[in-house]
């Protein structure tokens, strides 16, 4: 098998992951934080997550999607939770959501091709499939904003900036995740307006070709 040029590059994010993942522990203990510490053990557990939902589901690595795993867990826990971004930098949540509607955009034009098993939307599908998409990411981005107002409810946790916001800042946070996932609706309707590929189409390529392929009719 070809070496994967990504293989690298996922390693060397990896290890960079655990160094900052260390320092965050050993800081946040000496410190006494003891929820952002708590948050460094969640964050070293996503670490894991993705890795073991490909073992799980018997699907070979594709290591641009565990690169961007990576990316998002650094801003959305690692960086927004253990070292206190949410807090301390401007619109970093925003741009975590907005990120999050890249993944979770990605996630459901793989999931429809998935369920289509091919390797290219037919031409009648592809309205269908770009619906799919959207409905998708619009859904995880609610869905996510319903469990932060559940906090909210059930133990006064106001991640959602409830008591300052009122609903601003979910509202904006959905907003921004919508936005995400137009860049990626954008990339996947330039691919079949005009049949040049990109990284959005060439990630879905690769996982058809060592986890579908062979099982297509």
């Amino acid at each position: 098998m070809k070496k994967d040029k990504y293989q690298k590059i996922y390693y060397i994010f990896f290890v960079l992951y655990l160094l900052i993942l260390g320092y965050a522990f050993f800081d946040n203990f000496t410190k006494g934080y003891t929820h952002s510490m708590m948050m460094t053990l969640v964050s070293g557990v996503l670490l894991f997550v993705l890795p073991l939902l490909f073992k799980v589901m018997k699907w070979k690595p594709i290591y641009e999607i565990y690169i961007l795993w990576i990316i998002f867990i650094t801003m959305a826990s690692l960086l927004g939770s253990s070292y206190r971004f949410y807090d301390h930098v401007a619109y970093w949540d925003k741009y975590t959501h907005c990120f999050s509607g890249v993944l979770g955009s990605i996630a459901a034009y793989i999931l429809f091709c998935m369920m289509k098993k091919c390797r290219r939307v037919k031409k009648e599908d592809v309205s269908v499939m770009m619906v799919f998409v959207f409905a998708i990411n619009i859904s995880i981005a609610t869905l996510w904003e319903l469990y932060e107002y559940a906090g909210l409810v059930f133990f006064n946790y106001d991640g959602i900036r409830h008591y300052a916001t009122g609903v601003h800042d979910s509202m904006t946070d959905i907003l921004v995740c919508i936005v995400g996932g137009i860049f990626v609706l954008l990339c996947i309707f330039h691919y079949y307006r005009t049949n040049k590929e990109n990284f959005v189409i060439n990630i879905y390529d690769k996982f058809y070709q060592r986890n579908i392929e062979k099982g297509a009719d």
